[in-house]
């Protein structure tokens, strides 16, 4: 189905973007904190708004761009980034999964099994971050983008192979 190969292109290509942006966030975070100053709440809703178009238009996880906003826009420890960013990108989440499940878009064994393992690791997870450093817990979320995004990079590189060679055979 070409559909799926040009989804993956247009995957990878948002990572490939997006995981430099990330790691300079973290970066700049770690290198200069004191030179942050919060930014008013009408630039937090306004970064919502866009955030939540982006996600929901093409499929941008939201957490990562929130958790890079709230560590540029704010002084907010990394802890609290997290927390602040899963908490403000829930509603979100839930809303376009409603949008999905009243189209027919989701597999509930599939669902029902994945939250399952979801929950377990969430719970976990929280614990581990918890008992981490800032420093510890800024790696942990670096070194993950890098992971993912390396993986959907080289998935884009893929598919634009594969789209490339099925357009020569035409």
């Amino acid at each position: 189905d070409p559909r799926h190969g040009v989804a993956a292109t247009r995957s990878g290509g948002r990572s490939t973007i997006m995981l430099p942006t990330h790691l300079y966030v973290q970066h700049r975070a770690a290198n200069a904190p004191e030179s942050r100053v919060d930014a008013p709440l009408v630039v937090h809703a306004a970064f919502g708004v866009f955030c939540g178009a982006l996600s929901a238009l093409m499929g941008v996880g939201g957490l990562p761009l929130t958790m890079s906003y709230l560590t540029l826009a704010t002084e907010t420890p990394h802890h609290l980034v997290q927390g602040t960013a899963m908490m403000s990108v829930s509603p979100a989440i839930v809303a376009s999964a409603g949008g999905r499940f009243l189209a027919g878009e989701v597999a509930a064994k599939t669902v029902a099994t994945a939250a399952a393992g979801s929950i377990t690791g969430t719970a976990i997870g929280s614990q581990v971050a918890l008992a981490l450093s800032e420093e510890q817990l800024r790696q942990c979320f670096m070194g993950s983008l890098v992971l993912l995004g390396g993986r959907s990079a080289v998935s884009s590189a893929l598919g634009i192979i594969k789209l490339a060679r099925a357009g020569r055979r035409r």
